[in-house]
């Protein structure tokens, strides 16, 4: 592979805590990593089309952490200089009251007016708001699925998603695996790490549907392979089950000791969002020593925390090590939990 995700620790108090995850490039920075200081140096200087995206990455969580106040705080300017997928944005973060005030009436008209000029976004957080029980008024207009699959049709990546779930789970319109595939292949190329992960899950699935990618480009690859390789996208978003998938692959059928380091390293990412079960799988590492070395205070830490989070398992686990475990280690995990909980109120979603 190409590209691995290398988890950067920074040490806490010499306690071994990871806080802080970078996807990373075997060379070079991480396609993430260039995107944010792209649309960060174009949205400063008041590209629209800049403002608007860097606003979606940071309602998407795709830096590590969502943060509604900087979403908005782009989607402004871009509304400002006249941007409908701006407005319609900011309209919905106005209704959710997500980094603003809440103010659903001004909010509406934001949303109604960004269609109204032709907006896909306009028309994909009205279906977003509308199937949540969030929009306003009454809806008296097209289905759901019709208002999500203009906007996909229209080119909108998050729709395309949206779509390719309502025919993988046949809610709304008949299910459809072959239209499924074909709509989150759209929005993976258009670059939506869910879209990705969904198609990812179909290959790994095995689910018997067409191939939705291009003669030729497939290449002679696996469906595992090709699961592996949509995960790798999703991943270098910040995807948290993508993260928690691939590693999992890679961690059940290694063919290398880099297959080992790598899928703890992706459990490590994958944990830093609170994903319980990548707690679980990466403690199971860490007690174990696979992919580093082994580390009880800190496996006997996350067994408890994914225990809280009522991860399968990981209570008897947790028990298990704890009954094991000396005194000091006991003592150093519950400091190492102290510190991750602090953490996580930090990284908050």
């Amino acid at each position: 592979m190409s590209q691995i995700l290398i988890a950067k620790t920074l040490l806490g108090a010499g306690l071994g805590i990871c806080i802080v995850f970078f996807p990373l490039l075997t060379v070079g920075q991480s396609p993430i990593t260039s995107r944010f200081v792209n649309l960060t140096h174009r949205a400063s200087n008041g590209d629209v089309i800049a403002q608007v995206e860097l606003g979606a990455d940071w309602i998407a969580g795709d830096y590590g952490r969502r943060d509604y106040v900087q979403a908005v705080h782009w989607f402004e300017a871009a509304c400002a200089q006249g941007s409908a997928d701006g407005c319609a944005w900011l309209g919905s973060c106005k209704i959710m009251a997500r980094g603003t005030a809440l103010d659903p009436e001004i909010g509406t008209k934001l949303v109604n007016e960004a269609i109204s000029t032709g907006s896909s976004v306009g028309l994909r957080v009205k279906a977003d708001l509308i199937s949540s029980g969030k929009w306003p008024k009454p809806h008296d207009g097209p289905p759901i699925a019709d208002l999500y699959s203009i906007a996909a049709l229209q080119g909108d990546a998050i729709a395309n998603d949206k779509v390719g779930s309502i025919y993988l789970e046949g809610r709304g319109l008949r299910r459809d695996l072959n239209k499924a595939a074909k709509f989150f292949y759209l929005g993976s190329l258009l670059g939506n790490a869910d879209a990705q992960l969904h198609l990812g899950q179909m290959y790994e699935s095995s689910l018997g549907f067409d191939d939705p990618m291009p003669y030729g480009e497939r290449s002679g690859r696996s469906s595992i392979e090709m699961a592996m390789y949509f995960y790798n996208k999703a991943s270098e978003k910040n995807n948290r089950i993508a993260q928690y998938r691939w590693a999992s692959i890679l961690r059940s059928r290694p063919s290398s000791e880099q297959d080992v380091i790598h899928a703890r390293a992706l459990y490590e990412a994958s944990s830093v969002h609170q994903y319980g079960i990548a707690r679980l799988a990466l403690a199971q590492m860490l007690e174990a020593g696979q992919g580093g070395p082994a580390d009880l205070p800190r496996a006997l830490s996350l067994f408890w925390d994914a225990a809280d989070k009522s991860v399968p398992g990981a209570d008897d686990a947790a028990r298990r090590l704890h009954d094991k475990a000396s005194s000091d280690i006991v003592a150093a995990a519950e400091v190492k939990l102290k510190l991750l909980r602090q953490l996580d109120s930090r990284f908050q979603k």
